[in-house]
């Protein structure tokens, strides 16, 4: 049965830390798929999902749209000022 239920084609999260995020984007900048894309870091052309983890630190504030965020993540975005939609 297991081959039935268990779908093994679904791709991988695509992580990137906060730290790169940091370095990346000036503060105030909106984060989604696009504007990742546009910076090289994703291929716009496959819909594999995107995580943002809390590797590092932050200090600009980001909006960040559309994207999963890990929990620790999510607390050093806020705590920067920045917003998760």
């Amino acid at each position: 049965n297991r081959g039935r239920t268990v779908d093994g084609t679904k791709p991988d999260a695509i992580v990137i830390s906060i730290e790169r995020l940091e370095m990346l984007f000036d503060s105030g900048s909106e984060v989604t798929r696009d504007a990742l894309a546009s910076k090289g870091i994703i291929k716009d052309r496959k819909m594999v999902p995107v995580k943002i983890v809390g590797g590092g630190t932050i200090t600009k504030k980001l909006m960040l749209k559309g994207l999963g965020v890990s929990a620790s993540a999510r607390i050093a975005i806020e705590k920067a000022g920045g917003t998760i939609i």
